[in-house]
């Protein structure tokens, strides 16, 4: 589906439930703490499909800490790390990551409506920096999936 026009789209107000971590285990044993914020909920005019409930779509940003064994850790960067450039690093080496705890996320429309949001994991990558405390930095790509409930009576 292509991103509609801000035209075809109506922002949605909404209460937030809950917001959990999902917490995994890396394979190099560092532990990973990864969450979506959830900047807007909207609607998109016209549009029902598996792929948007009801329409429904959000505008998100993730947040993500680590805590790294010792022998992982580096000297402190001074210097902020670009994203851009992490993204099409060379020298980065996936890991595999073990679910200790995946949260389904959860929200209130303004219309009463519940709606579940879930971070999935799809692959992790330990790059060459280190983050202003010397953790490891790490390369997410994820997904996050929408779950409409059916509203209370």
């Amino acid at each position: 589906m292509a991103f509609p026009f801000l035209s075809d789209v109506e922002e949605v107000e909404f209460q937030i439930q809950h917001e959990g971590w999902n917490i995994y285990e890396l394979s190099d044993r560092t532990i990973l703490r990864i969450r979506p914020i959830i900047l807007k909920f909207f609607k998109l005019k016209g549009v029902t499909a598996p792929a948007a409930p009801m329409g429904l779509g959000i505008s998100a940003q993730n947040v993500m800490t680590v805590k790294a064994k010792p022998e992982l850790k580096g000297v402190p960067s001074r210097t902020p790390i670009d994203p851009v450039h992490l993204e099409t690093e060379v020298e980065k080496v996936e890991v595999q990551a073990k679910p200790f705890s995946e949260e389904w996320n959860q929200y209130t429309l303004s219309d009463g409506t519940p709606v579940r949001v879930k971070l999935v994991l799809i692959s992790v990558f330990r790059t060459k920096h280190y983050d202003q405390l010397g953790e490891p930095v790490y390369v997410v790509k994820s997904d996050n999936i929408l779950a409409v409930d059916r509203k209370p009576k």
